[in-house]
């Protein structure tokens, strides 16, 4: 889930970038975008450039739109400190992205780590002159999506491990339960082998185990029964082999 969601996410907001940077491209004059060289920065056309990036800026809540040519130099920059001329070395990871940007199409770079600790994603479009790109807008807007589905992911392993956790406590107590229960069974199979009968055998579970405790314990009564049949026949015996035993004591005395 959490792979899935992140590709469809990533494909979305670099869909999404592209998009903006096709249309800040197709509104802007490639013809005086050229013209720029370093030390215009106080000019105004590059002011009046500056000022339209930055309320694109904050109608799209982007975090940085910037124009650039071929050799990777800035051209327009909404990012102040950023003169004409300076070179973007990150361009040089997007050589794959940019290539298609060359070739009249938009792109979108890989996330990629910002200096604030948070990840990123660059779109990119061409800008034309003549139907010849001539330079290209990129477009850095926040991932904050990642920060979403990591908490989401940490709160899925976090429940997951709660019920891993509360489902090994369950079936240590069932288990116990249970062989706490074959153990009394054992122990009282123990006796009756012994010649104990005496013992009742207790068993309150309905389950299997608990048949069988109740098998044993009707085999114990029955065992019981018989014995004091088995008994009361010896009795029976012994006083009727004891009557002509008194008798023939008696002759045997006169004698």
């Amino acid at each position: 889930i959490y792979g899935q969601t992140k590709y469809h996410l990533d494909k979305e907001l670099g869909q999404r970038l592209i998009d903006i940077a096709q249309t800040i491209a197709t509104h802007s004059n490639g013809a005086i975008i050229m013209q720029l060289v370093p030390g215009n920065e106080t000019g105004l056309t590059y002011r009046n450039l500056v000022s339209q990036l930055n309320r694109i800026k904050q109608k799209t809540a982007v975090k940085r739109i910037y124009i650039f040519d071929e050799n990777h130099r800035s051209l327009v920059d909404t990012e102040i400190e950023i003169p004409i001329g300076i070179e973007y070395l990150k361009l040089k990871f997007d050589q794959l992205e940019l290539e298609r940007v060359w070739q009249k199409n938009g792109a979108a770079s890989v996330l990629f780590l910002g200096d604030d600790g948070y990840y990123y994603k660059s779109g990119y479009a061409p800008i034309l002159v003549d139907d010849k790109v001539v330079a290209a807008v990129g477009v850095d807007a926040s991932a904050t999506f990642l920060q979403i589905l990591k908490r989401f992911r940490r709160n899925v392993f976090t429940f997951g491990l709660a019920c891993v956790i509360i489902s090994v406590a369950i079936v240590f107590l069932v288990s116990k339960t249970i062989t706490n229960q074959i153990h009394k069974l054992v122990a009282a199979a123990e006796k009756i082998g012994k010649g104990d009968f005496d013992t009742q055998i207790k068993i309150n579970s309905k389950d299997e185990i608990g048949y069988l405790g109740r098998t044993m314990e009707e085999m114990r009564m029955n065992i019981l029964k018989r014995d004091e049949q088995m008994k009361l026949m010896l009795a029976n015996v012994a006083h009727e082999i004891r009557n002509p035993l008194g008798g023939i004591e008696l002759f045997a005395d006169i004698l």
